[in-house]
């Protein structure tokens, strides 16, 4: 993967992170809203809750106290004239609208549930309110006060229904309604943020008129099931979904933006015979979203800059750095590499000497007996040519062990094909006089032609550290011991296994993860470097792509087991 894909995945990682705490903060500030809104209904809730009981305690009380205690309402209702039942009621009537500006209704009605008397409306009494008024019906069944929402053909009215007994007998009803208005016009009309109406149900008003015969009556603007009496402009052209209002619902009007809250007007009963509509103007909440929308996008736009910048530079600068840090393991490892080499010159000339010994022997042994042959009189020159050619063969090995002494530190240039056959014999070639010397035994299985492609001299100086660290290893045991190293190639699944096994008693566990580490040697330090494991196994790994580990095996030869350290070389087979 190159660097620009990998900038360009850091970058959308991080716009992908910030774009969901952006989504986050904004989800936690509609959530916010939300809630807001709905403790806003929550308050409004109570708010009315709390207003229709301290009504109908008040009026109810109101109420009662008349019924009760006013000695001049008893005196009318005893008396049974309607001209002095008119003006007793009158006067109540008009002390409760001086109180309260929505008192709608002052009515008494018989316990047969004709209106006798209504203060609100005094030109109509005598007509049976059974078939559309169930408040009076219960009442004057059951004998008991009852309070709730009732629909006139004008408003909605919250209706308080007294019963009358005077001297343990039953006349009927005081009946007083407030329109319900009341009950949020406090809050809207302290509040421009509120709109208000109040709605009635649209079966209960066309009975209503139905039963008043006026069948012709303008019905004003319909929210489905719901109508509004009050006609209010606002709220006629609110283009509600399906025409079922609800709370919560929201709306635009005018370029503001309004949320409604539904508060049910129930009967005595329970019935919903209507409702209270307020619209709750959240513009100044939707403008605040939508400004942290703006900003939470300004401000990621300005952090995913910032933050691609700042991965740019430290991204090229980090990639300066490793450049260069690698450029420098390049540079070390060219050194341990030449350490290595180093290290292995000594030994590599010891075993020149070896090498050279025989040779050197033979022409010494030709050139001793052609000067006491001259001495004494019996050179004879048809035994010159024999030994000259045998002086000449000998040379002609020694020149042979030079030139591959110098093939071993000469550092390869170009990956070639070669033999693994032909150059494991190269290294037994090398350090074959010097294990003799040591009486160390060269034991090779190597009977596959196998080829690979690569450093072959790399390879070679592999080999040849793991055979000098055997041969440092079985030179400790004692000398009537058998020392013998073992060298085997093995092929699996396109893998050649070079195992080389010694029987010097294997590496010890608290060491044989180390082996391997630079500088690491159990040697005396002026007699180990402690790189040439290593380089061996950088080598194998980094030039061959190859594996290197160690192993303590036990094994057999010549009917005889041993104990031994077992060097792996794991190298694919790879031919060009």
């Amino acid at each position: 993967m190159n660097k620009n894909k990998i900038i360009f995945l850091i970058i959308f990682a991080i716009f992908f992170v910030l774009s969901l705490s952006t989504y986050y903060n904004v989800s936690k500030q509609q959530e916010y809203i939300e809630l807001k809104h709905h403790q806003s209904f929550d308050m409004l809730q109570q708010l009315i809750d709390g207003k229709i009981i301290f009504f109908r305690k008040q009026f109810g009380g109101r109420i009662r106290n008349i019924v009760r205690h006013n000695q001049v309402f008893k005196k009318a209702i005893l008396s049974n004239d309607r001209e002095v039942i008119a003006k007793t009621m009158n006067g109540l009537f008009k002390t409760l609208k001086k109180e309260n500006r929505y008192t709608k209704t002052l009515q008494y009605i018989s316990k047969n549930n004709i209106s006798i008397y209504r203060a609100h409306k005094p030109d109509k009494f005598g007509d049976d309110l059974t078939n559309y008024r169930p408040i009076i019906k219960y009442v004057n069944q059951h004998k008991r006060a009852k309070y709730g929402f009732e629909a006139g053909l004008y408003a909605i009215v919250y209706r308080v229904d007294i019963p009358i007994f005077y001297n343990n007998k039953y006349y009927g009803i005081l009946e007083y309604g407030i329109d319900a208005n009341i009950f949020v016009s406090d809050l809207t009309s302290v509040s421009n943020y509120m709109k208000s109406d109040i709605l009635v149900n649209k079966d209960i008003y066309l009975l209503m008129l139905k039963a008043k015969h006026a069948k012709n009556l303008h019905l004003k603007t319909i929210f489905g099931k719901y109508i509004s009496l009050e006609n209010q402009t606002f709220f006629t052209n609110i283009p509600f979904k399906n025409k079922i209002i609800s709370s919560n619902y929201k709306f635009e009007y005018h370029h503001q933006r309004y949320v409604t809250f539904i508060y049910n007007l129930k009967s005595f009963n329970g019935n919903n015979n209507g409702k209270i509509l307020i619209a709750i103007n959240i513009t100044a909440d939707n403008h605040r979203l939508h400004n942290i929308i703006k900003l939470s996008i300004v401000i990621q736009l300005i952090l995913i800059v910032i933050i691609s910048l700042i991965v740019i530079y430290a991204f090229n600068y980090f990639e300066k750095v490793i450049n260069q840090f690698r450029e420098h393991e390049k540079e070390n490892e060219k050194i341990l590499y030449q350490q290595s080499k180093m290290a292995s010159m000594g030994e590599m000339i010891g075993n020149i000497a070896h090498q050279w010994r025989q040779p050197l022997s033979v022409i010494s042994t030709i050139a001793s007996g052609i000067m006491v042959q001259k001495e004494y009189g019996m050179f004879k020159e048809d035994h010159l040519v024999d030994d000259m050619d045998k002086i000449v063969k000998q040379t002609a090995h020694m020149s042979k062990t030079i030139e591959d002494f110098r093939d071993f530190f000469k550092s390869d240039k170009e990956k070639i094909l070669f033999n693994v056959k032909d150059t494991i014999r190269q290294n037994i070639d090398l350090i074959e006089a010097s294990f003799k010397n040591h009486n160390i035994i060269i034991n090779s299985k190597i009977d596959q032609e196998i080829e690979l492609f690569g450093y072959q001299n790399e390879l070679t100086q592999a080999l040849i550290n793991i055979l000098n660290n055997a041969k440092d290893q079985l030179i400790k045991l004692d000398k009537e011991e058998l020392k013998l190293v073992s060298i085997e190639t093995i092929i699996q699944n396109s893998i050649v296994e070079i195992n080389i096994t010694d029987n010097g008693g294997g590496v010890p566990k608290d060491i044989i993860d180390k082996v391997f580490d630079p500088y690491f040697t159990t040697k005396h330090q002026s007699q180990g470097t402690g790189i040439g494991l290593y380089m061996t196994h950088e080598i194998i790994v980094k030039h061959f792509n190859g594996q290197l580990y160690v192993t303590n095996v036990d094994f057999t030869y010549e009917n005889k087991t041993y104990t031994g350290a077992r060097f792996t070389i794991a190298l694919p087979m790879i031919k060009e």
